[in-house]
This record gives structure tokens, sequence and C-alpha cells, in this order.
């Protein structure tokens, strides 16, 4: 059996790794906003630009250099548990009605975790200096549709995929599935430096994690994935394109609001389809709650690998210098940016 001093080797190189991504997507973002500022390119005006500026250093820099760092020091490397050379999935069967069922859980992870998101920012506006806004929300409102569909809704979810559940879970899967999810989850709730989407991420993170150990087939979670974004994200931001919704919060927070204006504008197409998608995510969320809870068993009574056990998952896997060094990374981002 592993010591717990060699067995903490692959968490501590797992944080660095993942570090280093921040690193170098934070300075490359910095360093081609300089440029492009010297050159007379505004990107702040510039929400499509600023996209592919923010995007593309991390997908086609950064994560290759953290995935390089991954397979080199903790997926190709010792320790490995006796007759176990590598992170084997349970290859659970996929169909239809269990792909559905993890859809439904999705959206109610989801929304649970943006309601804790924004209990949390709303928290520490009031007891802090802080104005903490979900920029996010306004940057992709006034992001071109087809831009959001393919960095958002496809490019974005196939890479997140690669990088937080193939490479990870390929590297510390093989010494406890069960912490392996926990530890993806949380790692991609913290990458997203968001107070407003660290929660719902981090569920998410979870639930794909599950599903990837669970059947080995990384597309799975890719496609769950390229669904949620576009159900959740582009397809709502699409509907809003169709009113103004700065005229809608005016109208309903207005004391002396003008009923029949107000009840005009509800009768608007878009307006009402928006509603209509609001409902229904609810009822998904509804669903997806007592799915939830219902399954949420198979998830605690996982074993935990007994080696892992005892040389304690919390001093092992989360109190080492990559791990702690990444959430202190993340922390730090989250409030400059």
């Amino acid at each position: 059996m592993t010591d717990a001093k060699t067995l903490k080797k692959p968490y501590r190189w797992t944080g660095f790794s993942y570090l280093v991504l921040l690193v170098v997507t934070f300075g490359l973002q910095i360093l081609i906003g300089i440029i492009l500022e010297a050159r007379g390119v505004s990107i702040s005006d510039n929400t499509t630009l600023l996209m592919y500026a923010s995007e593309l250093p991390m997908w086609l820099i950064g994560m290759p250099a953290a995935a390089f760092m991954m397979k080199k020091l903790v997926i190709k490397t010792e320790p490995r548990w006796e007759k176990q050379d590598a992170f084997v999935a349970d290859e659970s069967r996929v169909t239809f009605g269990r792909y559905v069922k993890w859809f439904f859980i999705a959206i109610f992870l989801m929304e649970a975790g943006n309601l804790i998101g924004i209990t949390v920012a709303d928290s520490l506006n009031k007891v802090t200096s802080l104005n903490l806004e979900n920029n996010t929300v306004s940057l992709l409102q006034n992001l071109d549709i087809w831009t959001d569909f393919i960095l958002g809704g496809i490019i974005g979810p196939i890479v997140e995929e690669l990088m937080f559940r193939k490479v990870l879970i390929d590297g510390v899967g093989r010494y406890s599935k069960k912490t392996a999810i926990i530890l993806s989850g949380l790692m991609f709730g913290l990458f997203h430096m968001n107070i407003y989407q660290i929660f719902y991420a981090a569920f998410l993170g979870m639930l794909l994690a599950y599903i990837y150990v669970k059947t080995g087939k990384i597309w799975c979670t890719i496609l769950l994935h390229i669904l949620l974004n576009n159900f959740q994200g582009v397809l709502p931001l699409l509907m809003l394109k169709g009113f103004d919704l700065e005229k809608l919060s005016a109208l309903t927070a207005s004391t002396e609001s003008n009923m029949t204006e107000l009840i005009s504008f509800m009768m608007n197409p878009s307006v009402l389809l928006y509603m209509g998608y609001a409902l229904l995510l609810f009822i998904f969320a509804m669903v997806g709650g007592v799915i939830t809870i219902i399954n949420l068993k198979k998830f605690f009574f996982m074993e935990e690998d007994p080696g892992l056990k005892a040389a304690g998952v919390l001093k092992t896997v989360y109190l080492n210098a990559g791990i702690l060094l990444f959430i202190a990374a993340t922390i730090v981002f989250t409030f400059v940016q």
C-alpha cells in the first residue's frame, strides 16, 4: 500500500498543473489587452473581441500546457495501486432514459447553485464594501448570438470536459473515484472565478464527473454540457434579444407604472416565450430535485479507497501546496476581475 506522503504527490502536482493553467491564461489575457490597447483597439468596447481575447489564450495555450503537465507528472507516474495501472471507469450502459435523468438532475443542481451564488454575492455586498456583479451575464447579453453559440455553446463545453473530466479524472481517479468526482467539481467551480457561477459550476462539475466515472465515455459529458449551455445560456439570451429587458425592469420596479403599458409590454410574443421558458425551467428543476433526492445515496455510498481513507482525504487531497495555491489563486483572480 502506498504511504500518505507518496500518495499526496499526484494531488499536489494536479494543483500545480491547474495553477499553471490559471497563471498562463491570466497573463496572456493581460498581455493581449496591453498590445491591443497600444494599437488603439479597445477590447472593453467590443464584447466579441473581448470574448475571443479571453478564451483563445486559455484554450490554445493554457489548457494544453496544464494537460501536458498532468500527463507527465500525474497520469504516467507512480504510485499506482496493486494491479491497477490507470483509472478504470465502471462502464455503465448509456441509455436515453438515463440521459434524460441526468439532464433533469443537472437543471436542478444548476438552479440550486445559482440561488446559492446570488445569495452569497448579495450577502458579501451587504456586509463589505465590495460591489460584486455578474459580469458574465452582461457580457453575454451584448455578445453576438453566433459567437455565443460557437464559443459558449460548442467549443467551451468540449475543452472544459476534456480538461476537467478527462484529464483530471484520468490522473487522480485511480486513487479514489469518489474523491476525484468532488475534486473535479470543486476545481471546475473555482476556475470560473465568479461568485455567481462558482456553486452551480461546482455542482454541475460533480455530476459530469460522476457520469464520466460511471460510463468512461467523455462524449457523454461533452454532449450533456453542450445541451445545458445552449438550453440555459444561448437559448434564453436569444429570447432576451426580442425585447428591452431594461424597460421591463423599469416598468416592474416603478410604483407609478402605467398598468396598461405594462400589460401591453408583457403581451410581446418574445416576453411570453421567455415566460414560458422560465416556467418550463422551473418544472424541469422540480423534477430534477426529486430525481436527485432519490439517487443521492448512490453517490454517498460510493466506497472510498481504503488507502486514501487511511492517509486522510482532507490532508492528502486538499491540504497540499498545489491545491492550496490553486484555490488561493482563483480567489485572488475572482476579486481582481
